[in-house]
């Protein structure tokens, strides 16, 4: 007896004695049990009178959910829902989804556990805990893996038959714990059935719990997990890094600089319709990221010289790199595939001219009402046959069309009207359209053509200056032209190794990509040759900087 107080106080430190000999008193009976697991594997659990208080699973020691109900400070805990005991109770693992977190904490939201961690379970309403484990990932990976996969390895749970070893004795109601904001609830995702100690329950309490079926009220009244902005971009950052480990750098010249590796390989693995910017992240700097990442054993990076390092070795074999293809890229496929199915098509653009209350009486005799539009060569078509049914073209200059009382009201100013009034056919074709109302006609394949008033504006690409006297293009009015921005902003990020955002200037109307430097040339190359755009309808790639070329 006093050798299992030893190792309960070497395992479970600290630990109070009064907490320790309220469970393990002396003078009662003590069994030593072995039983062999439906994996094969071989436990040892230590009984004092019937209460099981330990057990051994691998080369750990473990406490039993009766053990934690008298002494909850002894393990790290993990809080979920209510509606997730019955998954646990038929067997499932904690998922990532059902911990609730701060996530004001960042990367420590899940603490500073390594991986394999014994730790238990209990719920936001109840703190004695209902299943005891380990962790599945180290709290850093947790974070990382961006609310995907397995938390805790459950090995042990309330209604299992180490549970009933003690009889009858019902789960405590301990002081609840208080629920964390942003906190996840959707209990589909919460459970993944894997084979672990399982065991037919048989008491009333666990009946109670295997024979629960979770509502769909109860799913509706939950919310979504919150994610903060910062942790998206720490999870987005990661997920290039792992990928660009899988893919272009799989087979990667060592040593390496790092300024290097995150332009060709980390940059380009961003999903297209996202835009990856470290500075938004936790991390701040690329040489943080990559320390950490250094510190998890999937990279080694050293300092070359003063200011500059680079990786010099890669553990492809890394639990990390191994668990990506079945975390993300079905994801990235899936992603692929809609790219394909969406592969932009330059719009077709037709300028059009509206028929306005000037020109009304003519085109009127031709069934064109005011607001009709018209292109110019409809607008030339009218106007011959109107001057050819009226005789109007000069017998002798074929060129010069006189103005019969329509067309002089319609296209000449007071002062110039004469008792002889003439206009060449190229003058009175541009009166008449300066007296109609520009528009253009807007067509993007397989939708019907949108009409839209005035001139069309252009793609605008200029250079601004920032804090610092540092430079930055922006490019404006993509969203006219059916481009998205978030995939523009990648393309340019990934072609310049450049941070981008996009942003709402005050005296611009729609939203702008930002691109740090002077990318007023790539920008434009990016338009004309990817995007197919005609040259009319970019305005400012002509400032264009050109790099000079060398002298051989």
């Amino acid at each position: 007896m006093k050798k299992l107080k030893s190792d309960i106080e070497k395992n479970f430190a600290p630990i109070a004695e009064d907490e320790l000999n309220s469970v393990v008193n002396i003078k009662d009976e003590f069994t030593l049990m072995k039983i062999e697991t439906a994996e094969g594997q071989i436990c040892t659990i230590y009984l004092v009178g019937k209460n099981p208080i330990v057990f051994i699973y691998g080369d750990k020691m473990y406490p039993t959910i009766y053990f934690l109900w008298q002494a909850p400070n002894i393990l790290p805990s993990f809080a979920t829902f209510e509606d997730v005991l019955p998954r646990i109770a038929n067997g499932a693992d904690l998922m990532l989804p059902g911990v609730v977190v701060d996530h004001t904490l960042g990367v420590r939201a899940y603490g500073k556990l390594p991986k394999d961690t014994p730790v238990y379970v209990n719920t936001t309403v109840n703190s004695a805990a209902i299943a005891v484990g380990k962790t599945w990932l180290s709290s850093e990976d947790m974070y990382m893996a961006a609310r995907k996969g397995k938390a805790v390895e459950i090995l042990h749970y309330l209604g299992d038959c180490l549970h009933q070893l003690s009889g009858k004795i019902s789960r405590p109601n301990l002081q609840p714990l208080t629920k964390l904001e942003g906190a996840p609830t959707d209990v589909a995702e919460v459970a993944n059935n894997l084979d672990n100690i399982h065991v037919d329950a048989t008491t009333p309490e666990a009946s109670e719990y295997s024979d629960v079926e979770v509502k769909e009220s109860a799913k509706e009244e939950v919310e979504e997990p919150k994610v903060t902005p910062q942790e998206e971009v720490d999870a987005l950052l990661k997920y290039c890094f792992i990928k660009s480990l899988k893919t272009t750098a799989k087979k990667l010249d060592l040593p390496c600089l790092t300024n290097v590796f995150y332009a060709n390989h980390i940059l380009p693995a961003c999903p297209k319709s996202k835009s990856l910017d470290i500075k938004k992240s936790s991390f701040k700097k690329l040489s943080k990221f990559l320390a950490f990442m250094q510190e998890q054993g999937v990279i080694g990076v050293k300092e070359q010289s003063k200011g500059v390092e680079a990786i010099t070795e890669i553990n492809y074999g890394h639990e990390i790199l191994r668990g990506f293809k079945e975390e993300f890229l079905e994801e990235e496929e899936e992603e692929d595939a809609d790219e394909e199915e969406e592969r932009y098509e330059a719009p077709a653009v037709t300028d059009v001219y509206c028929v306005t209350a000037a020109v009304l009486p003519i085109f009127r005799q031709y069934r064109h009402e005011k607001g009709v539009a018209l292109t110019s060569g409809q607008v030339k078509q009218v106007l011959t046959e109107y001057i050819k049914s009226h005789d109007l073209q000069h017998p002798e200059q074929k060129s010069v069309v006189r103005l019969d009382q329509s067309l002089s009201n319609a296209l000449l100013e007071l002062k110039e009207k004469n008792e002889n009034p003439a206009l060449t056919w190229e003058r009175l074709m541009q009166r008449c359209l300066n007296k109609m109302s520009k528009a253009y006609c807007i067509s993007f394949p397989g939708q019907e053509p949108v009409l839209k008033k005035g001139e069309l504006k252009p793609i605008e690409l200029s250079v601004a200056t920032r804090s610092g006297n540092k430079k930055v293009t922006l490019v404006s009015g993509l969203d006219t032209f059916g481009i998205n921005l978030t995939e523009f902003a990648h393309k340019c990020q990934v072609g310049v190794a450049a941070s981008t955002t996009i942003v709402t200037s005050p005296d611009k109307k729609g939203p702008q990509v930002l691109v740090q430097g002077n990318q007023v040339a790539f920008a434009s190359k990016l338009l004309f040759d990817e995007y197919k755009l005609q040259k009319k309808y970019v305005k400012g790639a002509e400032g264009a900087v050109t790099k000079p070329r060398k002298k051989k």
